[in-house]
C-alpha cells in the first residue's frame, strides 16, 4: 500500500513538472523534479528530466552570452549525471569563448583565471 502510494506521488509530482514545463516555466518544473529526486534518488527519469532541462537553461544563457551562469547550469547538469560528455564538451567550448573574449578585450588576468578554473574542472591541476 505504501509503495502504490508512494509511486502515485511521484507520478503526480512528474505530471505537475511537466505541465510547468509545457508552460514555459522550466525553473518550477526543475523544483519539482529535485522534490521527486530527493524523495527517490535513483530515479533516472527525473534525473534525465533534470539534466535536459539544466542543459536547456545552460544553452539559453550562453546564447545571450552570461558566460558564468551557462557553465553553472551545464555544471548542474553534471551533477544529475555525471557522465554527460556533451554538457563537459559545453562547459569547455563555453569557457575558450570567454576567454577568448576576455584577451579580445585586453584583460589578460581574467583571462589566466578562466583558464585555472577550465583547467580545474577539467582536473588537471590538483
Amino acid at each position: 500500500l505504501y509503495k502504490d502510494s508512494f509511486n502515485l506521488l511521484l507520478k503526480s509530482k512528474f505530471g505537475i513538472a511537466e505541465v510547468f514545463y509545457k508552460n514555459g516555466q522550466i525553473l518550477k518544473s526543475i523544483d519539482i523534479l529535485n522534490t521527486v529526486v530527493t524523495l527517490d534518488p535513483q530515479n533516472i527519469q527525473a534525473l534525465k528530466l533534470l539534466n535536459n532541462y539544466y542543459k536547456l537553461l545552460g544553452a539559453g544563457f550562453k546564447d545571450q552570452g552570461s558566460w558564468q551562469k551557462a557553465i553553472d547550469e551545464y555544471s548542474n547538469a553534471l551533477k544529475t549525471m555525471p557522465d554527460d560528455f556533451a554538457a563537459r564538451d559545453a562547459i569547455n567550448e563555453i569557457y575558450a569563448i570567454w576567454i577568448n573574449e576576455v584577451i579580445a578585450r585586453g584583460d589578460f588576468f581574467l583571462a589566466w583565471q578562466l583558464n585555472r578554473q577550465k583547467d580545474a574542472f577539467n582536473n588537471k591541476i590538483p
